[in-house]
């Protein structure tokens, strides 16, 4: 994924701007979130990073799947 001068996130694919998405969700103590990387322009999305935390009661606990 490239950055512009100035211009912010771009494309691989066609080369127009790209917005930065984070999506959580969770349940039972545990919680998912989902770094991505979508072109406003060609639909590309790209998942830059994928992350469980769970919840338990001593600690918390971060699994990274991506």
């Amino acid at each position: 994924m490239k950055w512009g001068n100035g211009n912010g996130l771009r494309c691989p694919r066609c080369g127009a701007k790209a917005t930065y998405i984070v999506e959580a969700s969770g349940h039972n103590g545990r919680r998912e979130v989902t770094h991505i990387i979508r072109c406003t322009y060609c639909g590309y999305r790209e998942i830059v990073q994928h992350l469980i935390v769970k919840r338990e009661p001593k600690a918390v606990t971060i699994y990274r799947l991506r």
